[in-house]
């Protein structure tokens, strides 16, 4: 049985609200009194919230995008590195790193540079399956 939800309808509006200030989704359980898991319970339970939570991750991108633009331009005395930073780490899909492939081998053949080091067992002996099959 589930305990009673003190979900309100204009909580969808507030998320929005809060989150076009560059506030996390998280952050707006400190507003409205309840934990991080009730919301994440509303955002499952009500179609209208979920979409306010999604809409609020864009706007609340959009703020921190705009903020990092104004430090790096120098219009505003903010700390640019901080502002990649949260964007780094609040929205990973947009905001990361360009990970680049080493193509390029001394026999002048193009493959990929693979590590190594977090592969399972079963995984190097595939790839060690394979590198004897294309070796024959």
């Amino acid at each position: 049985m589930h305990r009673k939800t003190d979900y309100k309808t204009e909580y969808d509006d507030m998320i929005i609200e809060h989150m076009e200030q560059g506030f996390s989704f998280e952050s707006f359980a400190g507003v409205v009194g309840c934990s991080n898991k009730t919301l994440y319970n509303w955002a499952d339970r009500n179609p209208s919230f979920l979409h306010a939570k999604e809409l609020g991750f864009e706007k609340s991108r959009k703020f921190w995008e705009i903020e990092a633009i104004k430090q790096a331009t120098g219009k505003s005395d903010g700390n640019t590195t901080m502002a990649i930073f949260n964007l780094k780490n609040r929205f990973p899909k947009q905001w990361r790193d360009k990970q680049e492939l080493d193509m390029s081998n001394t026999d002048g053949t193009l493959k990929p540079t693979i590590d190594t080091s977090k592969l399972t067992i079963e995984q190097l002996q595939a790839l060690k399956n394979a590198k004897i099959n294309a070796d024959k």
